[in-house]
This record gives C-alpha cells, sequence and structure tokens, in this order.
C-alpha cells in the first residue's frame, strides 16, 4: 500500500487548493474516502457521467488553474492516457495542477506494445514471442518455465521475484518467464499447451491467483475469451457490410461465437485450471509448482501502521466494495479447495510479521516482497531436488545474492 501512502502524501502538498477529481467510478470514490483520512474534501467531480456533484468535464473551463488540484482517478491506461491529454491540451500542468491516481511506471510498463492474439487475447514480444530469457540458451542443460501476471512480469522500473530467483539459478539453467500482465489462469492454461509444451522444459513455476480473484479482463461467462479480444472481434466480424471471400464462397459473418456460456464461480474455474495444467505436467513428467500469489484480498500482512488503516478505510470499512469481497472469498475457496494438494502452495502468509512494506498496492509488491517471495520459490524448489540441485543453487546466508 505504499503508493497509496505516497499519493495522499503527495495530496496533501496541494490541500490549499480546491480538489476536483476526474472520474465518478469505484476508484473515485475510493479516493474521496481515503482522502477524508487527512481530512481533505473533494469539491467536485466531473465525469461522462453527470448526477449530483458530478459534472461534466468542460466545468474544468471555468476554474482558475493556479488554485485548483485535478486528480485522475481510473486506473484503465488507456483512459488516464486520454485524460492527460486533454488537460494538458486545456493547459493544465501535471503535477502542478492535476495528477494522475496511477503512478508513472505502472503506466509506462503498461503501454509496452501489446499484440493481438488469436488464441490469448493478446501478447507481448519480449526475448522470443511471448517469453523473456534468462540465462544461456544454447549452453543450458535445464529449462524452467514461469507462468504468471503483473507480480512476474520484467520491470524497467523494479526487480521482481523471478529476477531474485534468476540470480541464484546455476549456468546451466535457462529460464523463460512466459508471464503477461493481465493474464489470468485460463490464458495461462491455453499458453501452456500451446507454447511451453514445445519448450520441452523440466519444470513449470506458475505464481497466479489475483487476476482470476477480481475477474478482470474476463469477458463475462466466457472466461476462456478476455473483453479486449471479444470487442476487438466483434467490431471487426460483426459488421453486415463486410464481406469476406472464403472457398471460394461469399459469406457475410456478422456474429462471433465463443462457445458455451460458463456461469460457474471463478474459483471453481480457476480450481479446474490449475488441475488440468497438473495434470497435463504431470503426464509428460513435468515438475510443476503453482504458488497462489499472496495479495491484500487475502490478508493485510506486509503493511505499517499508517498503511494498514488507508487499507482499512479502501476496502475493509466499504461494504460497497464488491471487488474486496469477492476477492476475498475467491481466496477462501481456493486455499480450502487445494490445501492438501502437493503442488499447490498458498503462501498468503509469507509477509506476516514484517516490519516494512511488502506492497506497493493491493496485488504489487515492494522489492522487499519480491524477494522474499523468490526466497520461498527457492526453498521450496530445493526441498524438491530439481536437477539434483546441480541447476539451483542456494547462498551460504540462506539469503538471495
Amino acid at each position: 500500500m505504499r503508493r497509496y501512502v505516497e499519493f495522499l502524501e503527495r495530496v496533501e502538498r496541494h490541500k490549499d487548493k480546491k480538489i476536483i477529481i476526474w472520474g465518478a467510478g469505484i476508484s473515485g470514490k475510493q479516493i474521496q474516502k481515503a482522502l477524508s483520512l487527512v481530512e481533505i474534501k473533494v469539491a467536485y467531480f466531473v465525469d461522462s457521467r453527470q448526477m449530483e456533484g458530478v459534472f461534466a468535464a468542460d466545468k474544468l473551463l471555468e476554474e482558475n488553474k493556479s488554485e485548483c488540484l485535478v486528480i485522475v482517478s481510473p486506473h484503465h491506461i488507456p483512459y488516464i492516457v486520454k485524460i492527460d491529454e486533454i488537460l494538458e491540451k486545456w493547459g493544465w500542468t501535471s503535477n502542478v495542477n492535476f495528477i494522475n491516481y496511477v503512478t508513472d511506471d505502472i503506466i509506462q510498463a503498461n503501454q509496452e506494445i501489446t499484440y493481438f492474439d488469436p488464441f490469448l487475447g493478446f501478447s507481448q514480444i519480449k526475448d522470443i514471442e511471448g517469453f523473456s530469457i534468462y540465462g544461456d540458451v544454447k549452453e543450458a542443460e535445464h529449462k524452467i518455465v514461469v507462468l504468471g501476471n503483473c507480480t512476474s512480469v520484467l520491470s524497467k522500473t523494479a526487480d521482481i521475484w523471478v529476477d531474485y530467483f534468476t540470480q541464484n539459478m546455476g549456468a546451466d539453467t535457462v529460464l523463460y518467464n512466459g508471464a503477461c500482465a493481465g493474464y489470468s489462469s485460463s490464458q495461462e492454461l491455453l499458453k501452456m499447451i500451446r507454447d511451453v509444451l514445445a519448450l520441452t522444459p523440466e519444470a513449470i513455476i506458475v505464481m497466479n491467483g489475483v487476476i482470476d480473484a477480481t475477474e478482470a479482463n474476463r469477458e463475462a461467462n466466457y472466461p476462456y475469451y478476455t473483453r479486449f479480444e471479444c470487442n476487438l472481434l466483434n467490431e471487426y466480424f460483426g459488421s453486415e457490410n463486410r464481406v469476406e471471400e472464403y472457398n471460394n464462397m461469399q459469406t457475410v459473418p456478422t456474429k462471433v461465437l465463443y462457445g458455451q456460456e460458463s456461469r460457474e464461480e471463478n474459483w471453481k474455474q480457476y480450481i479446474r485450471n490449475v488441475r488440468i495444467m497438473h495434470a497435463i505436467a504431470d503426464e509428460l513428467n513435468i515438475k510443476f509448482f503453482c504458488f497462489f500469489q499472496p495479495s491484500l484480498y487475502c490478508n493485510s500482512y506486509g503493511l505499517t501502521e499508517q498503511e494498514k488503516e488507508v487499507f482499512e478505510e479502501f476496502y475493509i470499512n466499504d461494504g460497497e466494495n464488491r471487488i474486496y469481497s469477492m476477492a476475498h472469498q475467491f481466496y477462501k475457496n481456493v486455499c480450502r479447495a487445494l490445501s492438501e494438494e502437493s503442488w499447490f502452495y498458498q503462501i498468503s502468509e509469507i509477509f506476516k510479521g514484517m516490519c516494512e512494506s511488502a506492497y506497493l498496492d493491493e496485488i504489487h509488491y515492494t522489492n522487499e516482497g519480491h524477494r522474499m517471495i523468490a526466497e520461498y520459490v527457492l526453498r521450496t524448489i530445493n526441498a524438491k531436488n530439481l536437477f539434483d540441485c546441480k541447476g539451483i543453487m542456494w547462498s551460504e546466508d540462506r539469503r538471495l545474492r
């Protein structure tokens, strides 16, 4: 929650100004509640949907910029970029009279080029398509693949647990990091079938859970499709004016089919996905490790006292926070259902007893948080005696190098 505390400190420096929030959705309301902790009142909201206390964005044209601070509240990066562009066009200056709730490093990380992938919805090109590579492919005798979401993705601004982990890898081991921000277990399962098995790894490490818990990016009732690809396909193929020649026949596709709808609860879908992944790995004699990633949707370990206060105001005391309630129940159900599985590691209590911040926000970790996760993963793999302890080396002081 370090980012939230830092955000409040940034706003406090402008507390004598008129505070306006652009975006009256869940994020905007959460910001308003958080600001009440430091006794800062919001003058009004601007949004495309007008209601009491919420005005059209052009109301800002009536304001004296030097006397105001606009907080851009959306989480969705394209919305943030678009709003920033509008404000700058109107003569407002970033970090002077408007600030983004989402920090610049996250915005930059999410602006990496993303490509449409008809199987996975979206993907990125790293060292090779869909993977960052750690180690020498030609010299390696052993291969490990990592799958996951944003907490396992290579970052330009901070170290991630994979970085710490690979620092302790032997020279005869190569790691393919196939994590992608926004991937759920459904996409990881599909990627495992199509891409990972072709790499013939000896071990697969999965760090997931939170995207499934919040149902982020998922198309409603179609868990193996993302909203991104459905919107794209519906727009591209769902037009009566579009005519394609297929096998010398004129066809007019006016609807995209996505198979049978699924109204199954998200935690049951997650369990099925990771069980299938384990079954495939077991059938092919691949070691499989599924780490249920820590998040504040599970518990509030790894927070300072100040961060706990902010967290409780954002989530615990907010009876209308549907996402938190849904995700919290998801964690409880999954842990209960998979607690006896030897390949499933519930590590939500890894930050218990920490004296410093482990979280930047609900799901992203500080460097210390990432380091502790890497230690746990490394310790777990060592206990399984993977590669006869030749591929993974453990430093003498029991801390990562």
